[in-house]
């Protein structure tokens, strides 16, 4: 079945948009309607976008939210001293 799914996806289709012609393919169409209805407030759309934009994070902004973590702690103990 997921075979099958990538390959439709990977079909191109023409649409129209502001009288032009744009030729994409399925997947790019489907993301982009995904993106347009968040972006209208559709909050589950919203909830879809932000989970795959987790899940394919790079691996690299892990260390920035450690980065962050130790900011804090680091300011937590300069105002633990100066009481």
């Amino acid at each position: 079945m997921a075979a099958e799914l990538r390959d439709i996806l990977s079909e191109e289709i023409t649409s129209t948009a502001d009288g032009a012609i744009q030729t994409m393919s399925k997947q790019r169409a489907l993301a982009s309607s995904l993106i347009t209805a968040a972006i209208d407030g559709d909050l589950r759309a919203t909830a879809i976008v932000m989970t795959h934009l987790d899940r394919d994070a790079p691996k690299s902004e892990v260390t920035d939210d450690a980065a962050d973590f130790s900011a804090v702690e680091a300011h937590q103990r300069r105002r633990a001293t100066k009481k």
